[in-house]
């Protein structure tokens, strides 16, 4: 018999339910300097980080002795010469086969930017042309696939997500009085190559811009937007929803809490009795 509208519904709105696993999905764009990576500090715990900045996880030194924040820096080391990110994915994977998500309160790519850039460089070897400028049909559309295709499976991980992203200037030109054509600063973009500028960022509900102010006293105050401006690009469905307003301290569990996601840790990963005595040593 065929499906009723009202089936058709229903199916649907039981679909939707299995599908939301409560957690908390974000894109964190900014500039350098302006606490994308300390903002960690501020997610549901344990932390996942996957480092693909170079020296990007110095900032997190203090809290990965805790276990609370378990940060991955080999990807750190990426030069043209190597294959990073077929091995990331690798691992990507072994972990999830491993349950590991499942532990976490947090998964954390730092930066997606820098992880393009690994997979560029994989497909350009791949395609046997190192150090050869990228081209469009042959590397970048390739990319976008790669990108939005293992996107999508971390973006269906059991635990909340943080894509952290940089900032880049986009500029217009204007022709001035005396006929000269000049550059002039008009918006940030996410930084990205090809069409993962545009893309990456619609794969994601919540797009949120960090930015510093220095007071009169030259200290400096952080703080996050959730929705777009001339200047800064942010968007919220949240910020739609009335949970979260257009400014918001940089506290995720205070953003989890303000939208009703579950915001509490979960048990950190122990340290075992042979390891404990071996760092005694």
């Amino acid at each position: 018999m065929a499906e009723t509208v009202d089936d058709y519904v229903e199916r649907i709105a039981r679909e939707d339910d299995d599908n939301d696993s409560g957690s908390f999905k974000a894109l964190i764009i900014g500039d350098w300097g302006t606490g994308k990576t300390r903002l960690l500090t501020t997610a549901r715990k344990p932390v996942w980080v996957d480092s693909f900045d170079p020296n990007g996880s110095v900032g997190l030194l203090q809290y990965k002795n805790k276990r609370q924040i378990i940060v991955d820096s080999y990807w750190e080391k990426h030069t043209k010469d190597n294959i990073l990110f077929e091995s990331w994915y690798d691992a990507f994977q072994e972990r999830q086969r491993q349950k590991l998500f499942d532990r976490l309160g947090t998964y954390c790519l730092d930066s997606i930017s820098t992880w393009a850039i690994c997979c560029m460089d994989y497909i350009m070897n791949k395609a046997g042309r190192k150090g050869e400028a990228p081209k469009w049909a042959h590397d970048y559309v390739p990319q976008r696939v790669y990108l939005e295709n293992i996107m999508r499976e971390i973006l269906a991980l059991p635990c909340d997500v943080i894509a952290i992203g940089h900032l880049a200037e986009r500029f217009k030109k204007i022709t001035t009085r005396t006929g000269e054509v000049v550059e002039e600063f008009d918006h940030y973009k996410f930084k990205a190559t090809g069409q993962a500028v545009t893309t990456i960022p619609i794969m994601f509900s919540e797009v949120y811009c960090m930015l510093d102010e220095a007071d009169s006293q030259g200290k400096k105050n952080y703080k996050m937007i959730t929705s777009r401006t001339n200047v800064y690009p942010a968007k919220s469905r949240l910020a739609g929803n009335g949970g979260i307003s257009h400014e918001e301290e940089p506290n995720i569990k205070n953003i989890l809490k303000k939208a009703g996601y579950p915001f509490g840790d979960k048990p950190l990963f122990k340290r075992s009795k042979d390891n404990e005595k071996e760092g005694s040593k």
